[in-house]
């Protein structure tokens, strides 16, 4: 039985050649750090990740994303003055859509992205959840279908993180343990970039 051919995805937007690349850059930031459908950010995210973004194109682009249903509103956090949205499963479609290439690209588009995309998604994830450990971010953040050694190489790194985060501030070691064995850890002080962190941690214990 053949699969249903899926809806062609609907334009981001429409009208001049900078409104359009503007648009795909915001885009191309979320789905650099979006882990999963739920992801959470602000306009004033948005202006961080993509510094020439103004505060009306900031707004202007989230309005349309609502519109397509990519993402929803939410409640914005206390003294916060920007407004905050969630992505939704068909947003988070869409950034996988955008992460592969599919969407059309804009002429002279530079994708903003730092050296380590890795640490991105895992903050995100942090401040998604709140609570995490090594074991669940690495699966969550670990394409589908990648070997052990992949996995296994992830909850390393992520470890190594959430530790060197915790000796910062940025998050507490819990007191509890998760199912899986490992170290818990919770969000302590939240930020828009990711903490600085390291690879390398100088604890042996089970993170």
């Amino acid at each position: 039985m053949t699969a249903p051919a899926r809806a062609p995805l609907p334009p981001l937007v429409t009208g001049s050649d900078s409104a359009r690349q503007t648009t795909y850059a915001v885009f191309a930031a979320i789905a650099e750090r979006a882990p999963a459908a739920g992801f959470r950010f602000s306009t004033s995210d948005l202006r961080a990740w993509v510094p020439y973004v103004t505060r009306a194109e900031a707004n202007r682009i989230s309005a349309r994303l609502v519109q397509l249903g990519f993402v929803r509103q939410v409640e914005s956090r206390v003294r916060e003055r920007s407004n905050r949205f969630a992505l939704t499963v068909e947003g988070f479609e869409g950034v996988r859509t955008a992460q592969a290439g599919r969407y059309a690209r804009t002429p002279g588009l530079r994708k903003q992205k730092r050296p380590d995309a890795f640490i991105d998604r895992l903050w995100a994830l942090m401040r998604m959840r709140n609570v995490l450990d090594s074991v669940t971010a690495a699966s969550t953040l670990v394409d589908a279908g990648s070997d052990e050694q992949a996995l296994a190489r992830a909850t390393k790194t992520a470890a190594q993180y959430l530790a060197s985060w915790s000796r910062q501030g940025f998050v507490a070691e819990s007191r509890r343990r998760a199912g899986n064995g490992r170290k818990q850890y919770v969000l302590q002080k939240d930020a828009v970039r990711a903490p600085v962190g390291t690879c390398h941690s100088d604890n042996n214990s089970k993170a």
